[in-house]
């Protein structure tokens, strides 16, 4: 399930130009239980779009049984053109999912590349995280929800589709969580998770 919360930025040290290390304290104090490389979007105003608030996702860099903070070791790209923000440097190429029934966890996977700096054109970002296996998956509502990226990058806007039908995994703020591929009165398990069972004709 998807929450908000406030945090405080209580710590930062820059490593180099476009590199630094930053920590996040949520004002209740409370650190929920998370995995190493799990991500956080976090929203911040930004001046040069009129205080806009604008949201990116960041892989979480501290230890699980740190209750303390959040840290992140973020790079930022090197703006070609003034304003320009870093998701109009990189696209998402695909979204993948994996089941995990022993952990009770499905795992998503965003790969994000880019088509216009050649300087990451070789590269590829991968965002990972996992949201809760339900053993009577009720796709939409049960507790299997993640935040939808489709806001930052259009092109998820089918992964993220596919990804629902085929795991059971509901983005939460997606335009059109329908189904693609299976039929809208689909009725038996999701087909990629690993306890779905081919009955044949």
């Amino acid at each position: 399930m998807v929450e908000e919360h406030k945090a405080t930025l209580t710590y930062t040290q820059l490593l180099k130009e476009d590199l630094g290390i930053f920590r996040l304290v949520p004002e209740d104090g409370v650190i929920p239980d998370y995995k190493a490389g799990q991500f956080l979007t976090i929203g911040m105003p930004v001046k040069s779009e009129g205080g806009k608030v604008v949201r990116r996702a960041y892989s979480i860099a501290s230890h699980p049984e740190n209750k303390k903070f959040f840290e992140f070791v973020i790079r930022w790209v090197r703006k070609p053109f003034p304003g320009r923000l870093t998701t109009e440097l990189f696209n998402a190429e695909s979204v993948s999912g994996v089941d995990f029934p022993d952990e009770k966890e499905i795992g998503v996977t965003y790969h994000l590349g880019s088509y216009t700096d050649p300087a990451y054109s070789k590269q590829v970002l991968a965002l990972a995280t996992r949201a809760p296996r339900e053993e009577t998956p009720n796709p939409g509502n049960d507790s299997t929800k993640l935040p939808s990226l489709r806001d930052m990058f259009y092109s998820v806007e089918f992964h993220e589709r596919e990804v629902f039908e085929m795991l059971g995994v509901y983005f939460e703020g997606h335009p059109d969580n329908r189904r693609l591929l299976l039929p809208e009165d689909w009725a038996d398990l999701p087909p990629l998770r690993k306890d779905f069972k081919n009955k044949g004709r």
